[in-house]
């Protein structure tokens, strides 16, 4: 391949990866993957959180640790004796294992998994015995109040916003919390005032905002084993698009994070 070539196929992967954080073709690109990542025992999809602590360490159960330590992060950010018997929806939910991590670990009363992709739906009932339902984030298809915490791991970026942020806040029970995990490509600070703008509107308020930027660094690098090993189960052609996206280092997007071009971010907020 000359430079040319490649120049051509850097920018063709460009406007894949584009594409696939659309709204609209999102559902299309997650179907695909959640089947794949089902056939491969996946059970989460997040850049994960390095260093692991000790109770995910000493988890057994856990083969996905450094995923599953960012859902435990993300709960102590909440407060984990919040969730102990609650309602706790997790929208855009995956394959489910991070939201079933949490209900085994902190004594969930209810746990609801959200996806608009049927495969990761599937995955959360059958795999994970959750109540499940495919819908969409802007439409949930739940009763005002009814919910205690809500849970978003890194899917905001797809369709954050005003419908978004008014069915969260319509579901929440007052004094119900919300805790977003994601990242945009601002500076901590910058960062930290667009969820508070953007959530104050709604009235939901930004009770904490945690730059955990380093920490995904440092589980890109440690799992970059695993990560490289499942794109050696895909054809050639696709490891270029899904490298980035899977947060490998020395990727695009591992180089974002490196760089401090992008945050990432823990959030919580209250209803008020």
């Amino acid at each position: 391949m000359n430079l040319r070539q490649f120049g051509k196929f850097s920018s063709a992967i460009e406007r894949v990866d584009r594409l696939i954080g659309s709204y609209n073709a999102a559902p299309l690109y997650y179907d695909l993957a959640f089947r794949v990542a089902s056939s491969w025992g996946v059970s989460c999809f997040n850049y994960g959180y390095a260093p692991l602590s000790a109770d995910v360490s000493a988890d057994a159960a856990c083969t996905e640790p450094h995923q599953l330590e960012m859902y435990r992060q993300a709960a102590v950010a909440v407060g984990a004796e919040r969730f102990r018997g609650a309602v706790v929806l997790e929208v855009s939910c995956g394959m489910g294992g991070g939201l079933a991590y949490l209900a085994r670990t902190l004594g969930v009363g209810t746990a609801v998994a959200l996806d608009r992709a049927q495969p990761g739906v599937r995955s959360a009932h059958n795999r994970f015995r959750l109540p499940a339902v495919k819908a969409d984030a802007l439409s949930l298809p739940f009763s005002d109040g009814s919910v205690d915490v809500v849970l978003n791991v890194e899917a905001s970026h797809v369709y954050f916003g005003e419908p978004f942020l008014s069915e969260v806040r319509r579901v929440l029970k007052p004094g119900g919390h919300l805790a977003l995990v994601d990242s945009r490509d601002l500076t901590p600070g910058g960062a930290e005032a667009y969820m508070r703008d953007n959530l104050a509107p709604h009235r939901l308020r930004l009770t904490s905002f945690r730059d955990v930027t380093t920490n995904v660094v440092d589980s890109c690098v440690a799992d970059s084993p695993r990560r490289e090993a499942l794109l050696k189960r895909v054809p050639f052609f696709l490891r270029p698009p899904l490298r980035p996206m899977l947060g490998v280092e020395g990727s695009s997007r591992y180089e974002c994070f490196r760089s401090r071009k992008t945050t990432y971010f823990i959030s919580t907020a209250v209803a008020e």
